[in-house]
């Protein structure tokens, strides 16, 4: 799979020169995500090249995750049905590459999840494999936090001044006061994770629950899951009898009044 990875470098540097070449690291998988897309499908396939596209993509992905972060192929045949297996905080996986590839060529409407390669790649390997030991401990010793009844942007930062001061910035990618006012919070619930080294802001939106991760920097990551406002969705703390590094978070909610819950590890999606 090596021979066929360089195969694929080769071939993203003649396409395009311009661009920074493909080298064996993450910030590599998010530059090739940004260009891959139904128009590109397309333009391969009406070439005759969209399999070997694909195939030399899959072995150069694969080889990332292998150099970076200790994955291990595991063949099958046919081969679109071999998978990279890794192991991290999040447990054992086995990853579908093929099929991410594929589906991050998918046109939007068509056949499948047409979610981005990065998307994918953040949230089954940077960050299962991220190490938060290094985060810095900003919220330290007990303090009760309170839910916030009253949802504003600015009653928000009232709230963190009183009961967090030590969050002094929410940063530059937390919504906009705007675009947080059109959330249209019922509430907002704050638990403090990774023993003080992050804060989630999770609460009852319209249409559905949304989290906010925040570190000591302000924002780090956010989701939104689609559910019923009854009952009211909750974050349940998972925390392993060895050590708070590793506990997770459950989002609990309802959709269409089936219970159900999302698993998160502490440091966010």
């Amino acid at each position: 799979m090596a021979a066929f990875a360089e195969t694929f470098v080769e071939g993203f540097r003649a396409m395009h020169p311009e661009a920074p070449p493909l080298a064996y690291d993450d910030a590599s998988v998010h530059r090739l995500s940004a260009v891959l897309g139904p128009e590109l499908r397309a333009a391969l396939a009406a070439k005759g090249e969209l399999l070997p596209f694909v195939v030399h993509g899959v072995a150069w992905l694969g080889e990332v995750i292998v150099r970076r972060h200790g994955g291990t192929w595991r063949f099958r045949n046919p081969m679109w049905e071999s998978f990279l297996f890794v192991e991290s905080a999040a447990g054992e996986a086995e990853l579908a590459l093929f099929s991410w590839f594929l589906r991050a060529l998918t046109p939007p409407g068509g056949t499948g999840d047409a979610s981005s390669l990065a998307d994918r790649y953040r949230r089954y390997v940077e960050r299962p494999m991220f190490d938060p030991a290094p985060l810095p401990v900003f919220v330290r010793g007990e303090r009760r936090l309170p839910r916030l009844g009253k949802v504003r942007y600015d009653l928000l930062h009232k709230y963190l001044r009183a009961h967090l001061p030590e969050l002094v910035d929410l940063g530059a990618d937390f919504p906009s006061p705007e675009r947080f006012e059109a959330y249209g919070f019922r509430f907002l619930d704050v638990t403090v994770l990774g023993g003080g080294r992050m804060v989630l802001l999770s609460g009852l939106a319209e249409g559905g629950m949304a989290a906010f991760w925040l570190g000591a920097a302000g924002f780090e990551g956010s989701v939104f899951i689609p559910c019923d406002s009854f009952p009211e969705p909750r974050v349940e703390l998972q925390p392993p009898a060895d050590a708070v590094l590793t506990e997770r978070i459950r989002l609990h909610f309802a959709y269409n009044k089936q219970s159900l819950f999302e698993e998160f590890l502490w440091w966010g999606p």
